[in-house]
Parts: C-alpha cells; sequence; structure tokens
C-alpha cells in the first residue's frame, strides 16, 4: 500500500493540526535541488516519543490575532501549500527539481467533452458531424465537405460578405447602377441565373424557389451558400403541393427612419429555422482567462457576453482548446472575426440545438514540461511517474483557486460569510506588499485617506473590482454591504467558494494523517452510477444550473458500515464540501468540519446564508484521483524559448515536432495525462516534484532568478 507523509515549511499551516502539534509528521528529505527564499527562521523540534517532528516558525513571535487585526496589513510575502490545508503526498518517493509553467506555452489544456472525446482544433472551417442526429443535437453541415474554400468561394465572400446580424443592410437602387449578375460556384448555375433575375427584378413581390427536397444537408448548403454570394437575399424552407423549397425573396430596402432602434432590430436577418439554435465551435486561447476571451469576443461581434455558454474555464497562462456554445450567431461571423483576434482562434464550427452547460465536460487532457529539471537519473523520475499512474494524487483544490496575492480570497469568503462587509472591503482594497506602481499608490492613498472620488479619479480602469467597490461606497461610505453587492455575482461566489476549497483541504490532510490510505466505517461514497468525480464549487448554486447539476444535489451518498466496507477503496470516498444541504462523514471526521468553523466564528448554518445569493448548498469530492492515459518522456535541450510540446495551432501550421538535443545542458520532463473535472494538474505535478506549487515560489526556482526568463511570442493574427 502507498505511504505518505506531511511536509511543513511554514508557520501557517491549516489550523487543525496547528492545534495539536504531535499531529505533524517529520518532513522527509526531499530529493531536490532546489533553494528555498531566504528567511530568518527558528526550529521547533516536537517529539511525541516516536516521531521527532520540524516545525519552521518566523523568528518574530508575533500574537495571531495581532495577525488577524484589520489595521495590520503587511501581509507574508506570499503564501504556500500549507497555508490552504494543501499538506499530504501518497507517495513517500523524494522529489525532483522542475520548474512549472516556465513559459505559458509549456502548459497545453484540451477539453475532454461530454462524449469523452478530447477537443482540438482541426479546421478553421466548418467541422462536420455525421452523428449529430443520433446524439440528438441535430447539427447541420454547411457544405459537401470541410476543405479549405476555393478561390471562387473566396472571391465571392470578400466581394459579397454576409451583413452582420446588427447592421443595416444596404440596397443600392438597381436604376442607379446597372445590374451585374453575381457568380456562385457553390450553387448550379440554373439556380444561380434564378436568383440574379431575382436581383435584377423591380417587383417587390418577386420570388424564387428552389427545389431542395428531404435532404437537411443539401437545404442547409443552399442556405449558406444564398447568405455567402447574395447578401442582399434572404431564404426560407417552405412546404408547397407536399414538397420542401427554398423561397428566397429580396431583403427589403431600409426605411427613412432608419435611426430608430425599433425599426433597426426588425431588419436583422432572419434566423433560418432549418438547424438548431447554437453555433458550437471550437475555442483556442492563448495566456488569456476564458472570462476573458469571451468578452473579447462579445466585444468584436457586438453582442451580449450572455449568449455565449462554455463547460469549463481553463487555466490563463497555458495554451488551451474547448468548446463553446452561441445563441442564434452565425457562422459567418465568427469566421469573419477569427483572424482579428489577438492569441485567439475560432474552428469548427457547426449548428446545434442544445447549449454547453457548466460542468458538463468529462475532464481536460493535459500536456506539460517541467523545465530546468536536474534530476541527472531518470530511474527516479520513471519511479515518480509510476507512482502519479498507479497511485494518483490527493484530489486537493490547487493554489488557483486561491488568489495570487499576499490576501488569499478564502479570508474574504470567510468575512462575508460572517457578514463582517467592513472588513470584506477591507481585505479587498488594503495595500499589498510587493505591489510597485499606480496600483500600489492608488492603494495607499484610499488606505490613508478613504477618499472616493480621489481613488476613482486614480484606480486603473482594469481594476475593475475595486473600481465598483469605490462606485458603491461613493453613493455612501457607510453602505458597506451595499458596496459588495455592486461586484459581480460570479466574483462574490469564487470568494465564498475559496472558503468551502480551504476548508476541504484542511479536513482531507487531517483525514490522510490520522486514519491513512483506507476507507473506515462513517465514511461517504457516492453511488456508482454518480459520474461526478471532482465536484467543483464554482458550479453550486450557478444561475441557469442544468439538470445534470441539479442531479448532483439530490445524489444521496451512501454511508461505509461493516455489512459493505470491503465493497470500497480508498479511491471511491468522497469528502464534503461544506454546505447547508450536505451530508457529513459519520465519525469523527464531521467534528473536525465544526472546530474549523467554530474557529472562524462559524457553524455549519452560517453557509445557509440570510442573503440567498450567499447561499452554498455544498457538494462531495473525492479524496484521492487518478489521472488517465499517463505517459512522459525527457528531452535535452538548449534554447528555453523553444517550445517543447505542440499546440492544435502549432499542428495545424505544420509546426515540425520537438526532438531531444544530444548533449544539450537543460533537460526537461514533458508528460501527458487526462484529468477528471475540477482536478488540478498542478496538484499532480506536486505529487511528483515534492515543491510548493504557489506562482510566487516558482518564480523563485527560474535561472535568471526573475519572474519571466522568457518572453512567449503572440500568435501570428
Amino acid at each position: 500500500m502507498a505511504t505518505y507523509h506531511l511536509i511543513v515549511r511554514g508557520r501557517s499551516m491549516c489550523s487543525c493540526l496547528l492545534a495539536d502539534p504531535l499531529h505533524i509528521f517529520t518532513e522527509q528529505k526531499v530529493k531536490m535541488t532546489e533553494q528555498e527564499p531566504v528567511e530568518k527562521k527558528l526550529k521547533l523540534e516536537v517529539d511525541d516519543g516516536n516521531n521527532a517532528a520540524s516545525l519552521d516558525i518566523p523568528d518574530k513571535d508575533v500574537p495571531e490575532d495581532e495577525q488577524n487585526s484589520k489595521d495590520d496589513f503587511e501581509e507574508n510575502k506570499y503564501f504556500k501549500d500549507t497555508d490552504v490545508g494543501i499538506l499530504a503526498f501518497i507517495s513517500d518517493l523524494p522529489g525532483f527539481h522542475g520548474i512549472i509553467k516556465q513559459r505559458f506555452s509549456d502548459f497545453i489544456v484540451n477539453e475532454v467533452n461530454e462524449k469523452g472525446e478530447v477537443v482540438h482544433l482541426t479546421t478553421l472551417a466548418v467541422k462536420p458531424d455525421p452523428d449529430s442526429d443520433k446524439q440528438g443535437t441535430d447539427t447541420e453541415k454547411h457544405g459537401p465537405d470541410t476543405e479549405k474554400q476555393g478561390p471562387d468561394t473566396a472571391a465571392a465572400r470578400s466581394e459579397n460578405p454576409a451583413p452582420r446580424e446588427t447592421e443595416e443592410i444596404k440596397i443600392t437602387e438597381v436604376e442607379d447602377i446597372p445590374f451585374v449578375p453575381i457568380k456562385c460556384s457553390q450553387l448550379p448555375d440554373p439556380d444561380v441565373d434564378e436568383l440574379n433575375k431575382l436581383l435584377a427584378s423591380s417587383d417587390k413581390s418577386f420570388t424564387v424557389n428552389l427545389q431542395a427536397g428531404e435532404d437537411k444537408e443539401k437545404r442547409f448548403s443552399i442556405h449558406r451558400a444564398i447568405r455567402t454570394c447574395f447578401p442582399n437575399l434572404e431564404s426560407t424552407t417552405m412546404e408547397i403541393d407536399g414538397q420542401k423549397v427554398i423561397q428566397v425573396k429580396k431583403v427589403p430596402p431600409p426605411r427613412k427612419n432608419a435611426g430608430n432602434p425599433r425599426l433597426q432590430r426588425s431588419r436583422k436577418r432572419r434566423w433560418t429555422s432549418d438547424h438548431g439554435d447554437y453555433c458550437r465551435f471550437t475555442l483556442y486561447k492563448e495566456n488569456k482567462d476564458t472570462m476573458d476571451a469571451i468578452f473579447k469576443l462579445a466585444h468584436m461581434l457586438r453582442v451580449n457576453k450572455g449568449i455565449f455558454q462554455y463547460g469549463g474555464t481553463k487555466d490563463r497562462r497555458a495554451k488551451t482548446t474547448q468548446e463553446v456554445t452561441a445563441y442564434k450567431l452565425q457562422i459567418e461571423r465568427l469566421e469573419a472575426v477569427s483572424p482579428k483576434l489577438w492569441n485567439m482562434k475560432l474552428g469548427d464550427y457547426r449548428y446545434v440545438n442544445k447549449p454547453l452547460r457548466l460542468g458538463q465536460t468529462l475532464g481536460n487532457r493535459f500536456s506539460i514540461v517541467l523545465r530546468n529539471v536536474t534530476e541527472s537519473d531518470d530511474t527516479w523520475i520513471n519511479k515518480a511517474m509510476e507512482s502519479l499512474r498507479d497511485n494518483g494524487f490527493i484530489n486537493y483544490f490547487g493554489m488557483q483557486r486561491f488568489g495570487t496575492t499576499s490576501i488569499p480570497t478564502y479570508h474574504i469568503g470567510r468575512a462575508i460569510l460572517n457578514n463582517d462587509w467592513e472588513e470584506t472591503v477591507n481585505l479587498i482594497m488594503k495595500p499589498r506588499p510587493f505591489e510597485h506602481g499606480e496600483i500600489a499608490e492608488c492603494r495607499r492613498l484610499w488606505w490613508e485617506n478613504r477618499d472616493c472620488n480621489a481613488a476613482l479619479k486614480s484606480f486603473p480602469r482594469r481594476y475593475g473590482i475595486e473600481r465598483t467597490l469605490l462606485m458603491g461606497l461613493k453613493k455612501n461610505s457607510k453602505n458597506f454591504c451595499g458596496a459588495i453587492g455592486m461586484i459581480t455575482r460570479n466574483v462574490r461566489l469564487m470568494y465564498l467558494h475559496s472558503y468551502q476549497s480551504y476548508i476541504w483541504n484542511c479536513v482531507v490532510s487531517r483525514r490522510i494523517h490520522e486514519f491513512g490510505m483506507r476507507p473506515m466505517i462513517g465514511d461517504l461514497v457516492l453511488p456508482s452510477q454518480t459520474s461526478d468525480t471532482g465536484a467543483d464549487p464554482s458550479l453550486d448554486n450557478e444561475e441557469g444550473q442544468d439538470e445534470s447539476n441539479e442531479k448532483r444535489f439530490q445524489v444521496q451518498p451512501i454511508v461505509i458500515t461493516e455489512s459493505n466496507i470491503k465493497d470500497y477503496t480508498i479511491y471511491d470516498v468522497v469528502m464534503t464540501l461544506p454546505g447547508c444541504e450536505v451530508l457529513y462523514p459519520e465519525n469523527t471526521v464531521k467534528n473536525w468540519f465544526t472546530e474549523l468553523l467554530e474557529k472562524d466564528n462559524l457553524t455549519i448554518e452560517s453557509f445557509r446564508h440570510k442573503n440567498k445569493q450567499y447561499i452554498l448548498k455544498g457538494t462531495y469530492r473525492k479524496m484521492l484521483t487518478r489521472p488517465a492515459d499517463v505517459t512522459w518522456q525527457t528531452y535535452m535541450y538548449d534554447d528555453v524559448t523553444k517550445p517543447l510540446v505542440l499546440s492544435d495551432v502549432d499542428k495545424l501550421e505544420g509546426v515540425p515536432e520537438p526532438q531531444s538535443i544530444p548533449g544539450a545542458s537543460l533537460k526537461a520532463l514533458r508528460l501527458e495525462m487526462t484529468l477528471p473535472p475540477a482536478s488540478y494538474a498542478t496538484m499532480a505535478l506536486r505529487e511528483i516534484l515534492k515543491t510548493d506549487t504557489s506562482s510566487a515560489h516558482q518564480t523563485t526556482l527560474n535561472p535568471t532568478g526573475e519572474t519571466k526568463t522568457s518572453q512567449d511570442k503572440p500568435m501570428d493574427t
């Protein structure tokens, strides 16, 4: 059976373990060459008669109540894994030195969709979906094949671009300019001749009926060809004398009072009924949050961001590929905007009947490069990777959940649950050590003077949360609750979910320490038909929940008893994410939740917040997880700017596969694995490296000692 241990490197351990120092394991010696930041520390030796435990603490002993004082904003330089309850490992193998995300291009993420398929950007054109009818999505095709369009098509599109959905459609009067017939290689010549006659006619009631038959694909290709080649015509599928035809007529000319918004809306192109209401496409992005990408896309298209749906958010410092749906958005508009997007590409377009929902995906496929590996013996690397493949890792919520500044987001969530709105505002607005430049000065000015008007004038617009708070406080400087309520709901929930995640991490660390890697009576497991293994609290209380998310809250966990304990392993055990509508383990673990909450002046009932927007139902998350399809390979390299793993765009552009260079001075480990939803790849890397995964610590490992040792080049656009 796999063994485990806890590492303690700082004072700010999970409070449940600090309460009893005898529960701290001896720190295992890690086989690595990383250098910890130099700090003055005292070492406290604790001996329980069997093992000596080593606990590092700051040499200046500051009382805990003073450390948490509202007036004291001198926080630590950064917080570490151990500060958010990330303490245990599965294996006792020594770690080795390696840098996580030295370049964002070292981190490739491909979504695994609801069918279990890894999502790749395969083409910048339309994607066929032959099984769409079987899957109930009724996907429509956009042409006889998915190859790149020929010169005729491209020329037709450039000469006759499809009008935007919200733009005014301008018609040139036939009497003013001699009519020039339009060529369209996508339609038969007789049909093109009929459409040109329609364009040339001055009869407003004149229509053309094109035979289409029962073939949906054929009908849709005709609609698309008309939109592409004849932007001043509109087509509709109709049934005449028992036969389906496509009736084509002119787009009505704009009225004189075209500036009237109501009339502009009436002139929007009609949505063709032959295909689904949603356009599903693949979004590829680099070094950009999913939400940032959606905001940018909505801005470029001049549509509301609410028309877009996706299954989950992806890492910012990475190259990621995922699927997105958009409500009644034409493919031509997405194709037109894709080349103009910075560090983003769109493709694989098709129409479907149903949108994507948060939590609908089955996971993510990761391709990761760990650079500057100093372990010369591949034997240790192979053993660590074999352990990860066979035994998995503890399913902790990673450091991304808790923010990147010196003030963890769970502190803000704790203040919200305590209804301490002034403290909530202070935690968001207070100065951060090691912040420099404009933002540091703005925070200092507000903190010292509490002058909202002056702060608003100087606060950079990119700091939207802080500016929103200031605008709320400007209306009423004492209405802290109202100011917090002006922040986007998803951001407020993020703070609360961070606190849930902190409690979960702490409880799991103690559970593993005290009872090991085996199920015990009173533990909880989910029914075998339940597919949700990751359970992300960010889906908790989410607006627009779909049926699958609702079912997740209705799942009744099974309690392990003497009669069924033999049917389960530690990989079946789930731990409760605290909330007001979930069950807790029926053993001593339940008391640990109560103890942790009491330290923060909270109870389980606190999750049933009096403000319904902050109610947290809770859910369940597996304690351990095992990655699937794990592969790895070491590379020797000299140039840190050269990619060692290819993205989807690299593959589309024919970039050759990276090769190891014999005799090179640097070593890297490239690994690939598939993880279930809401599992953190950095926690898997932590298991093999035995190192702190916080971004602040990782930057100290760079060879040059700088925050960024190399600059990733942006995509060509």
